[in-house]
């Protein structure tokens, strides 16, 4: 008699930082030493946290076997999900002595276009598929015309098998610099998207997943 493991939950982060502020330093701490141009706050962007997902055949196995049925894609946001995470974003936030972050409509539907897209095309990187980059394609949502500093951010995720607000907002946390955009001080709102994906191609090997898109950010006039 043989005793299966037990199932490992799967995670996959990324994080991105982009900020022009003529408002003060990059890190914009404070507004007190204005700066005559824009300042770019340089973008970090780490390798994805977390197991790999699973791979699909090679073609010498694919070769020997008989194909598998390709299962059908779908994607649906998940409301419930999003409101939850921000929730315990702003728990986790005030916890730690910072000012809880006000829903931004816009934030909302750049995540939830973000994940969705992302699911879709099977990949998991800030840009967008169509390869604009983050300081580009947010702007379409979340314009900085208009303000004289503005600043966005955005943690990425994606879990196998379902995802809660409590297990995504602690996986940002336990790593360092997902936590350090969740707690920047300098922010001011904030938009997640969620989705569920069923058999989502690319990077997700055809399996089903939920994805996150948390979007911070913070303009002043």
């Amino acid at each position: 008699m043989c005793t299966r493991p037990p199932h490992r939950r799967r995670y996959s982060l990324a994080v991105l930082v982009f900020a022009a502020t003529i408002a003060g330093p990059a890190t914009a701490r404070s507004a007190a030493a204005p700066v005559p141009v824009p300042v770019p706050l340089p973008i970090t962007l780490p390798a994805p946290l977390g197991d790999s997902p699973q791979q699909a055949p090679d073609s010498t196995a694919t070769s020997q076997s008989a194909p598998a049925t390709a299962k059908k894609i779908s994607v649906a946001a998940t409301p419930s999900l999003r409101n939850a995470i921000v929730t315990e974003i702003n728990r986790i936030r005030r916890a730690h002595h910072l000012r809880a972050l006000r829903v931004s409509t816009a934030l909302v539907q750049a995540g939830t276009e973000h994940a969705r897209a992302l699911a879709t095309a099977g990949l998991f990187t800030h840009s967008w598929p169509d390869g604009k980059l983050f300081p580009t394609w947010i702007r379409a949502f979340y314009p900085s015309s208009g303000y004289r500093g503005w600043s966005a951010g955005e943690n990425l995720l994606w879990s196998v098998p379902s995802l809660t607000s409590r297990n995504a907002v602690q996986q940002w946390l336990d790593s360092p610099v997902h936590r350090h955009v969740l707690l920047l001080p300098a922010w001011r709102e904030i938009g997640v998207g969620t989705v569920r994906a069923v058999g989502a191609p690319g990077s997700y090997g055809g399996q089903d997943v939920d994805l996150a898109a948390a979007e911070f950010g913070a303009r002043t006039r």
